[in-house]
């Protein structure tokens, strides 16, 4: 192989190399424990909090299907959905400072 040869040899695989450290650059430790077959466990914490969020969510959206469905006056309705959200609003309060003071014996 002539010089110049070699030396268009030695650019290709130096952008290769390049190309392929670049590529590292995205590769976070999910990408490496799915690469050897394993997976981020959760923590029991995290799934209860899902939990409680959709749980939340879901009964937030029933009681307001519930509310407009009732047979009322806008301004009484309107001062029962401000009152009924003053008291869930107390309610998530009062729970995640339950939940609080119990998370560190779990």
């Amino acid at each position: 192989m002539t010089t110049w040869g070699m030396r268009n040899n030695f650019q290709r695989q130096g952008r290769r190399a390049m190309k392929a450290i670049g590529n590292l650059s995205d590769i976070d430790s999910d990408d490496v424990l799915e690469a050897i077959g394993l997976q981020r466990r959760t923590s029991v914490m995290s799934e209860i909090w899902s939990a409680v969020g959709f749980f939340a969510a879901g009964a937030l959206v029933g009681a307001g299907v519930g509310l407009f469905f009732a047979p009322k006056p806008g301004e009484l309705l309107r001062e029962d959905v401000v009152r009924r959200f003053e008291r869930t609003k107390a309610k998530v309060r009062e729970s995640a400072e339950r939940m609080s003071e119990h998370a560190p014996t779990m």
